[in-house]
């Protein structure tokens, strides 16, 4: 969650609108350190995937599963 005086928007100030389950993790789930040669750390904001998969990866079993739903 953002600090109350941050006027960042999800919605409209990003390419991934929070949904219900998004907006209750802490803002450093998605945005974490990345090494910068020669800074050290840096927090990440972007460019950061907007798919399920860039943050969750791919699971077998699932892909197996809808595969054979015929999705």
């Amino acid at each position: 969650a953002l600090p109350a005086y941050s006027s960042f928007d999800h919605r409209r100030d990003s390419r991934f609108a929070l949904d219900e389950t998004h907006a209750e993790l802490e803002c450093a789930a998605c945005h974490k350190p990345w090494p910068v040669a020669g800074l050290g750390e840096v927090v990440r904001y972007r460019p950061l995937g907007t798919t399920c998969v860039d943050c969750h990866g791919v699971q077998d079993d699932l892909v197996s599963r809808r595969r054979r739903k015929g999705r």
